[in-house]
């Protein structure tokens, strides 16, 4: 993708880490602690088994997220 085009976009990404942070917030609030921060990494070169992060800690993260406006890394 161009830069130009990277740059049309900046607003979609946005959006849709606002969605992904409230649906992250979501699944916690029911299931307690879950994999976030390592989750969906194996097809990068990353783990089969992410370690679940803590609600609390979770919790936070995301509202840091939302706030920044940075997307998960």
């Amino acid at each position: 993708m161009t830069t130009a085009d990277q740059a049309n976009r900046a607003n979609e990404v946005a959006i849709a880490s606002i969605y992904k942070a409230y649906y992250a917030f979501y699944v916690s609030d029911i299931n307690g602690s879950i994999a976030y921060s390592e989750a969906f990494q194996a097809r990068y070169g990353g783990t089969l088994t992410p370690v679940y992060d803590p609600q609390a800690s979770l919790f936070d993260t995301l509202d840091t997220q939302i706030k920044s406006g940075c997307r998960h890394p």
